[in-house]
């Protein structure tokens, strides 16, 4: 939220669209983000009008944005939080009656219109026992991807649609600029697509989702863990989210290394922990060419086999 003011000059194109995407109007001087059914002032974090659906939230104020709970929920158009909701064994169903805690069946976590997927692969320090660089630190965050799913529904609570967004940010490699791929065989890089179907009435009969991307280091860091004597790693994620007759499955896959987890809404549904890196990403010494050479590939310096293993992804 920028104070008028106080901001230093900005001399770049204005951008208007600022938390959760909404449109700050400053026409006659308003200075609110419109969500479609109400108004939001970002300084009192607060609606500027009653909820139209207020009576459903009689355990909150009608002004309150996605009630008092802005860290689990979101309030999309400024009228309602459902439907999603996580049941004992950790099961995501649409509920078409919840549309908050209290309305939620005893036992089960409201989670809200929307479904915040964070994935991530790192490198954990703890279990880490490769070589560090000369510059910088092998450990660390190497791939962070959000899928976030989100709801619309009919006047009955039933579920019409679900729209996707997905992003992913590569972390940080010790020499150069990490890459957004894997440059072996096998696996897909920035791949992402979704298929639905829809009963007579409109309502969402199935969805499916998927994506799946990979990262490596950059070509200067791939040269330096080679001459080590070791393969550079695949950082592979896939996530693959399937509704159907009311549940949402979660399917998640990795490569070997590093280590990873997978959340929604703050709820974790995955962890992974990695390997040993010596033990996994050793190159194998060519016994056809004179030892104590190490490169990129044996075609290069015959001393090792640094070839690109093929990318396997297993299910986590």
């Amino acid at each position: 939220m920028n104070f008028d003011g106080v901001m230093p000059l900005n001399t770049s194109t204005e951008n208007r669209f600022q938390y959760n995407g909404k449109e700050l109007e400053k026409d006659f001087g308003i200075g609110l983000s419109d969500y479609g059914a109400r108004w939001y002032d970002a300084s009192i974090g607060k609606f500027t009008s009653v909820d139209p659906l207020a009576s459903d939230y009689s355990f909150q104020s009608p002004y309150a944005y996605a009630t008092n709970n802005p860290v689990l929920l979101r309030d999309i158009l400024g009228m309602g939080v459902e439907d999603w909701v996580r049941d004992a064994d950790g099961n995501i169903r649409w509920d078409n009656d919840a549309n908050s805690q209290a309305t939620t069946k005893k036992g089960e976590t409201y989670l809200g219109k929307s479904l915040t997927f964070e994935f991530s692969s790192y490198i954990d320090g703890s279990y880490w026992d490769g070589p560090e660089p000369l510059v910088g630190t092998a450990t660390g965050e190497k791939l962070n991807s959000m899928v976030t799913l989100t709801a619309s529904e009919n006047s009955k609570g039933e579920l019409t649609g679900i729209s996707a967004s997905l992003s992913s940010l590569l972390g940080s490699t010790p020499v150069g600029t990490a890459r957004n791929y894997y440059p072996g065989l096998g696996g897909d890089n920035n791949e992402a697509g979704a298929s639905y179907k829809k009963g007579s009435d409109g309502t969402l009969k199935t969805y499916s989702f998927s994506f799946e991307q990979h990262a490596s280091v950059s070509l200067s860091e791939e040269l330096a863990i080679n001459a080590l004597g070791y393969k550079i790693v695949d950082v592979a994620q896939r996530l693959e989210l399937s509704y159907s007759n009311g549940s949402l499955s979660v399917s998640s896959y990795t490569n070997i290394f590093p280590s990873a987890s997978l959340s929604v809404n703050s709820f974790q549904l995955m962890y992974y922990q990695q390997p040993s890196f010596i033990k996994t990403h050793r190159a194998p010494v060519n016994s056809l060419s004179p030892p104590g050479v190490m490169g990129v590939t044996s075609a290069w310096y015959p001393g090792i086999d640094a070839s690109y293993y093929p990318s396997v992804l297993y299910k986590r």
